[in-house]
């Protein structure tokens, strides 16, 4: 999509590159290729017109530990998702499975994130050398592999300065294990870290605040001096629509930033801030190609019932079954999942990872009926559940029958949650509450009871409305 306008508009940044070049200072002590720096600029407005549109979606870690769903078109727009459990310095994508990402904290642990909903499963602590600290990630599309990089540190100080030495790594995705250490020459602190659809990769160095360019043996070929400050937290990647380079930075006010960089003229644009301030750095960014929210449907009918499955990233699966007679009318179920379901858990317990919202449509002759589930509003408030029938607020939708849930996780998800412990709650509106409970509340069944089958890891009870669900444990 927007191809042709994607070629004007690298044409037009390289035509406006090549007009501002100047000298170029080069990588202390690497063999680099002679390539001139050229006139940047943080006046968006200059270049109106010239910044790129697209539609691929983009994600991006801070170092509060936040998870954040990026529009590369209006930045501002940055929308949050979750808390994750550790800051991720470190994240991408794996060839077009844009449904999971890997990421690194910068000391070494390792975990796969579901891009819908932020929610982490450690995989293993992984880090070679004591005083390496990973700073990026990039796939690699020319060799179908995954690289890590990072630079080593003083283990007194931690701090980046010409003793310090870039690294990068073959990472296994599944494992977590990384191999063949390769050094960028005269790189001293990668910060953040990208790979081209040419083969080369690129990498922000804080010594000497440059964009470099190197090849896989770690050969510099290009490097070019930023308009920004290259510090400690910082994302880049490509979006392969656009063939363009994204890089997020902090201005000097703290408020985060987003830059993008033609890889030919190496001409920057400033695209806009970010939207949040207080400090946050955003210290990776994945962006994906072209990326749905993971969603499951389902179709119910009167007289035969239905049911829906959702399998999510790490294959654990959702399953929601309906009798016959628990509608009557066809309804569309739609399963959507999400990180923190808005609130914290009941006291004494935790989310494990199986968090998500069930909406309901029905279409007649006569009304469009949506069934909405309780949603979270601003400032931490609680939505209502409504149904909107015409687009009159109505009662929330009521199963005739109850639906059976099986809910099946990893051990992973558990983080020590005793198997026998696992429930699914319901917020009603003002706190959490058991969702077994619904089919008591509605008098469609008297005394209804959970069945926990730990050697197969799932859990299953009858459940009879419409709303948000979290799974916990004690």
């Amino acid at each position: 999509m927007h191809k042709t306008k994607y070629v004007l508009l690298v044409f037009l940044i390289s035509l406006l590159g090549v007009i501002g070049l100047s000298t170029m200072v080069a990588a202390a002590a690497a063999p680099v290729k002679p390539v001139l720096p050229v006139e940047q600029t943080k006046d968006a407005a200059v270049f109106e017109g010239l910044l790129p549109i697209t539609d691929t979606a983009a994600y991006a870690f801070t170092n509060f530990s936040e998870f954040y769903q990026v529009d590369l078109n209006v930045p501002t727009l940055t929308e949050f998702i979750t808390y994750t459990s550790y800051s991720i310095e470190a994240s991408d994508f794996a060839g077009e499975d844009f449904s999971v990402l890997y990421g690194f904290s910068p000391y070494g642990e390792f975990f796969h994130i579901d891009a819908a909903s932020g929610l982490s499963t450690y995989i293993t602590y992984t880090l070679p050398i004591s005083t390496l600290q990973w700073t990026g990630m990039a796939w690699d599309s020319a060799s179908s592999q995954m690289y890590v990089a990072g630079y080593l540190t003083d283990p007194l100080t931690a701090a980046c300065d010409d003793l310090s030495q870039s690294l990068f790594y073959v990472l296994d995705v599944a494992t977590g294990t990384v191999s063949l250490r390769i050094e960028v020459a005269g790189v001293h602190c990668l910060v953040a870290f990208a790979a081209g659809a040419n083969g080369l990769f690129y990498g922000l160095d804080a010594f000497s605040n440059q964009l470099v360019v190197f090849d896989a043996n770690g050969i510099v070929v290009t490097a070019v001096p930023m308009p920004f400050a290259i510090e400690v937290h910082h994302g880049l990647d490509f979006d392969d629509a656009t063939g363009l380079l994204y890089a997020t930075t902090v201005d000097v006010l703290s408020l985060p930033e987003l830059w993008v960089i033609d890889p030919n003229s190496m001409f920057s644009v400033f695209v806009g801030t970010m939207g949040y301030g207080d400090g946050q750095q955003f210290s990776s960014l994945a962006i994906a190609s072209i990326y749905e929210a993971p969603q499951a449907d389902g179709q119910i009918d009167p007289e035969t019932g239905g049911s829906l499955e959702y399998v999510d990233p790490f294959g654990s699966v959702t399953r929601i079954e309906v009798p016959p007679g628990a509608v009557t009318q066809t309804v569309h179920l739609s399963f959507s999942p999400i990180g923190t379901p808005g609130f914290p858990p009941p006291g004494g317990t935790q989310f494990v990872n199986h968090n998500f919202e069930l909406t309901a449509v029905a279409i007649t002759e006569t009304a469009y009926q949506l069934y909405l589930p309780i949603v979270v509003g601003g400032n931490g408030q609680a939505g209502q559940t409504v149904m909107h029938e015409s687009g009159e607020p109505a009662y929330d939708f009521l199963f005739l029958q109850p639906l059976t849930f099986t809910i099946y996780y990893t051990d992973t998800d558990l983080s020590g949650s005793p198997e026998e412990s696992l429930h699914l709650y319901y917020w009603n509106g003002s706190g959490w509450v058991d969702a077994i409970q619904t089919c008591i509340e509605a008098g469609i069944l008297i005394d209804p009871v959970y069945t926990s089958n730990p050697a197969e890891n799932y859990v299953q009870l009858p459940v009879c409305h419409l709303t948000r669900f979290g799974l916990v444990g004690s």
